[in-house]
């Protein structure tokens, strides 16, 4: 966790290290602070698919589905990068949840 911080503040734009920290939190139960990550990585990168789907994992545990359900399918409408598809990133069990 202290690293993340120390890569956040060393470059606050850096989405992975947003993403990562997000991901931390979520593990931890500290939800709101995961989303709060995961939205700072959205706001530099839009089309960061993992911060999307996590996020929408967030939501998901709040039982905010409304919201999760929405990161899901934005995540899935964006273009694929790297030549990767976008859908095995998704967790489809938590697609059918929503």
């Amino acid at each position: 966790m202290a690293d993340y911080g120390e890569a956040i503040r060393l470059n606050p734009t850096n989405p992975v290290a947003l993403q990562n920290r997000g991901i931390i939190f979520r593990t931890k139960g500290d939800i709101d602070r995961a989303i709060a990550d995961y939205r700072a990585a959205i706001k530099i990168d839009p089309g960061y698919v993992g911060a999307l789907t996590n996020r929408g994992l967030a939501y998901e545990a709040k039982n905010d589905l409304e919201h999760a359900r929405a990161d899901f399918h934005a995540a899935l409408a964006l273009p694929p990068r790297y030549g990767i598809s976008n859908g095995p990133t998704i967790p489809r069990k938590a697609v059918w949840r929503c």
